[in-house]
């Protein structure tokens, strides 16, 4: 039984240092600095028609992409930025704050008397919330193709 766990880990491993890894390779045209976009990973591309693709990078070939069953050719990207999940649980405890403090920015100016000082606090904090919670998920990170070229690199 040993002897079969040990060669079941032994196969793993040796498919894991097998694994293809693909990525994709942004450089820089003014400094030359490069930033690696690995294969699996969660992206939003902008195409030359003006389409916009968000999911998983699946790399097919070295001239063609996938984004959930779209493939796109690196001649067509525009744009393209990782696109973090973390920034999307963020922006929406920041819209879900802003919509409880508007809330009570509404019942503070309803109830009238020292409500009304709730209710100016309520909208400015749920108006900031907000907009704070558009920043987080939509930070402009620009790797658009006029400042970076785009190469997919595929170590097989």
């Amino acid at each position: 039984m040993k002897s079969l766990l040990l060669l079941f880990a032994l196969a793993l491993c040796s498919l894991q240092l097998n694994a293809q890894e693909s990525y994709i390779e942004l450089t820089k045209n003014s400094s030359g600095k490069t930033k690696i976009i690995q294969e699996l990973k969660r992206v939003k591309i902008k195409t030359i028609t003006g389409q916009k693709y968000i999911g998983n990078l699946v790399i097919v070939n070295e001239e063609t992409l996938r984004i959930d069953k779209t493939e796109i050719p690196i001649s067509e990207v525009v744009r393209i930025k990782r696109k973090s999940g973390g920034a999307v649980a963020a922006s929406i405890v920041f819209y879900t704050i802003s919509g409880l403090l508007l809330t009570i920015g509404t019942v503070g100016f309803i109830e009238g008397g020292y409500g009304v000082i709730a209710g100016v606090f309520g909208y400015t904090g749920g108006t900031l919330f907000g907009a704070l919670g558009i920043l987080v998920n939509d930070y402009p990170v620009n790797n658009s193709n006029s400042k970076w070229s785009y190469k997919i690199v595929s170590n097989e």
